[in-house]
């Protein structure tokens, strides 16, 4: 609500004023262990600049929010020059390193996928990203994560921080990898029955290893939003809502729905199911359709070629997704 941006945003602008402060003349933010796997030695990293985007974008917003144009203006301007130094430096380390993925920081040019998630979700930086590093970074993950599933690795044990990836594959259009993902660290719960993951996973399960935090919350809440990611995306460049994106081809076969889901302005149901080549979603709740609409995606091999809302052909509407402008509505795509 509006009444608490107001209360909380005095607290908000003394920490956005702050990192305004810190930033070096290069444009990033000082080396530091807050990533843990740099402990030994601080490093700029990576995570931290996108954390620090997500604070520097959600200043502006806020600002536009409360009614104070000249503060929207003055976070924007830094969001976007701090954009753009991120992604100089990123593209330098790339070419330094000779690597065609997304490096986790700036002196080692290495590879930690699972902290680049953190440019999609909650970064919001998809639009702004090199779509082949993109690829290239979740591809490599994808081809480690099976050679270990199949004991091919030479390390049998992670950290389940990579439930993060499950959202990043939904952000990039991979909802068969998203569900096999889901599926494998669904079986690796420790214990299983306990529901919920501790800080490091082993496969021996009797193994006396190092656990961590046992339940770890932290893995917990990326597993939650890695999760709703599958269902519902939020385009933040676009203004929309994006329905399905991680969903895989099975789950629409089986149908599915959602009931009271928290979105921006309300609450959204669905509910989905594929038979033989035409697909139904019955869409209702109380949340407004956000100014780029709800995309409700196709997810069938090929593209649709008719589609209906609430029982009109729309004409020469055809293809991958249908733009939604308001709800309750029922959409039936066809090939």
């Amino acid at each position: 609500s509006r009444a608490r941006k107001a209360r909380l945003w005095p607290q908000g602008r003394r920490a956005a004023d702050y990192l305004e402060s810190i930033l070096e003349k290069d444009g990033m933010v000082p080396a530091s262990i807050s990533h843990e796997g740099y402990s030994a030695k601080p490093m700029h990293s990576y995570w931290d600049g996108f954390w620090t985007l997500r604070g520097f974008k959600d200043a502006a917003w806020i600002c536009a929010e409360l009614g104070d144009p000249a503060s929207a203006r003055h976070f924007a301007a830094l969001r976007d020059r701090f954009r753009a130094d991120l992604l100089t430096s990123l593209r330098a380390t790339m070419e330094r390193g000779r690597i065609a993925w997304l490096p986790g920081c700036a002196e080692l040019a290495d590879f930690d996928a699972t902290s680049t998630t953190v440019a999609l979700l909650p970064g919001g930086e998809l639009p702004f990203l090199p779509r082949p590093a993109l690829e290239a970074t979740f591809g490599e993950f994808w081809r480690q994560f099976q050679e270990r599933r199949k004991g091919g690795a030479p390390e049998d044990r992670y950290t389940p921080y990579e439930t993060r990836i499950i959202g990043a594959c939904a952000h990039l259009g991979w909802p068969d990898r998203a569900r096999d993902l889901l599926a494998a660290y669904l079986e690796d719960r420790r214990p299983l029955a306990w529901n919920q993951w501790p800080e490091v996973v082993q496969r021996g399960l009797r193994s006396p290893v190092f656990l961590g935090d046992l339940p770890h919350a932290w893995v917990g809440s990326d597993y939650i939003r890695s999760l709703l990611a599958l269902l519902v995306l939020e385009r933040e460049e676009a203004g929309a809502l994006e329905l399905g994106a991680g969903v895989p081809e099975a789950w629409f076969r089986s149908g599915f729905s959602l009931a009271g889901l928290r979105v921006p302005g309300g609450e959204l149901g669905d509910s989905a199911r594929a038979e033989g080549a035409r697909v139904t979603y019955v869409l209702s709740g109380t949340a407004p359709c956000p100014p780029g609409g709800i995309l409700l995606r196709w997810p069938l091999a090929g593209a649709f070629r008719r589609a209906r809302i609430d029982g009109k052909v729309m004409e020469g509407l055809s293809g991958t997704s249908v733009t939604l402008r308001r709800i309750p509505a029922t959409v039936v795509m066809e090939q």
